[in-house]
C-alpha cells in the first residue's frame, strides 16, 4: 500500500494543534512535531510500503489563473505566515525520515495526488 498525504492540511491541523510548542530559545518546533507525529502514526496504524507527502508550490497555480479573486479566498494570512515560516525546516527533518516528498509548480497537491494514485494502481497494482 502507498499512503499518499496531502501535505498542506496536514500542517495546518498541526499548526493549530500544537504549532505553539517551542523549545528555550523560542524556535518554533509545533509544525514539525505535529506533522511527524501524525505520519508516524499512520504509518505504524496502515503499514505503508511508501509514504509521500505531496506539496503545494509557491508558484502560480493554474486553477487560480482560471478563477483569479476566489481563489481560496479568506485565508488567515497573518496565523498562515508563522506557519509558512516553519516550512524549509519541516521538510529538511521530513527528507531525514525516509518518507518521500512531491512538489510540482503549477500544479496543486492534489491534482498531483490523484496522478500519482492512477499511477500506482493501475500501473503497478498498489492499493493507494
Amino acid at each position: 500500500m502507498i499512503l499518499l498525504v496531502d501535505a498542506m492540511p496536514l500542517c495546518y491541523q498541526a499548526f493549530n494543534t500544537v504549532g505553539h510548542f517551542s523549545t528555550k530559545d523560542g524556535t518554533a518546533t509545533g509544525l514539525r512535531y505535529g506533522v511527524v507525529r501524525s505520519l508516524r502514526s499512520w504509518k505504524n496504524k496502515l503499514k505503508p510500503r511508501r509514504t509521500v507527502l505531496v506539496w503545494d508550490t509557491h508558484h502560480p497555480v493554474l486553477k487560480a489563473a482560471q478563477q483569479k479573486e476566489t481563489y481560496k479566498a479568506g485565508r488567515e494570512s497573518e496565523k498562515r505566515n508563522e506557519m509558512f515560516l516553519q516550512l524549509p525546516d519541516l521538510k529538511e527533518m521530513i527528507n531525514l525520515t525516509g518518507f518521500h516528498q512531491v512538489e510540482a509548480p503549477g500544479y496543486e497537491a492534489d491534482d498531483l495526488m490523484a496522478a500519482i494514485a492512477n499511477y500506482y494502481a493501475t500501473s503497478l497494482g498498489e492499493d493507494v
